[in-house]
């Protein structure tokens, strides 16, 4: 009796090549992956956020307007505060007998303007991290409006009858306190410092959860 399955030849088994785009390939089935060392496709390596464009710009503009509110913040503080001030004047040649209400009070307003300031220079980087993203800007950020701050305070503090006009040690205007181009210089470095890291502070909680931070953060 013939066979039915002469009349078609029989083929050899045939390899199955894998289709890279088959959804029904066998989950089982581990992908090889390249060893370790060896050298990766330029599509599988991790590419780090960039940095936004014209981050310089923006520190600076940020930083103008931080450091001149913070500076007229000075001014309105010694302008609402003038007979206080124009009181402990009058002890400026004799400071030991400045009353303890006028000095503590002159000592309370400093620190009340100081602690503004750098709370003025923390927004300043927060601001900065959030537009520029590098935190090394939010730095210089607050450095400058610190600088700037005082600079304008400095000059304010210059003119005739000017309130915070005050060699009593507790000016509004730290590069008030005593006399002299590098005891100026060197307060105005150490008050921009201390604006620097808050801004630096400020710049960092706001980029905590940035891409380009993420897994450099300890």
């Amino acid at each position: 009796m013939r066979d039915a399955n002469q009349d078609y030849p029989v083929r050899p088994p045939q390899r199955r090549q894998h289709n890279p785009f088959d959804d029904d390939a066998n989950a089982d089935t581990v992908p090889e992956s390249h060893p370790r060392g060896g050298p990766v496709h330029q599509r599988e390596q991790a590419m780090r956020p960039m940095l936004p464009a014209g981050g310089v710009r923006k520190m600076l503009s940020i930083s103008l307007v931080a450091g001149i509110l913070a500076a007229l913040t000075n001014i309105v503080v010694t302008l609402v505060n003038a007979p206080l001030y124009q009181q402990a004047a009058s002890y400026a040649n004799h400071p030991s007998q400045m009353p303890l209400n006028v000095a503590s009070a002159v000592f309370g307003l400093f620190l009340l303007t100081g602690v503004i300031g750098l709370v003025i220079y923390f927004i300043d980087g927060f601001i900065i991290g959030r537009v520029a993203v590098a935190r090394k800007f939010g730095f210089f950020g607050g450095f400058v409006a610190s600088a700037i701050a005082q600079i304008i305070g400095y000059v304010v503090g210059q003119l005739p009858n000017y309130p915070g006009k005050v060699n009593s040690g507790f000016s509004s205007n730290p590069l008030n306190i005593g006399g002299g181009l590098i005891t100026a210089l060197v307060f105005l470095v150490v008050v921009a410092l201390i604006g620097g890291l808050m801004g630096f502070l400020g710049a960092r909680l706001s980029t905590r959860r940035h891409p380009y931070y993420v897994g450099l953060d300890v």
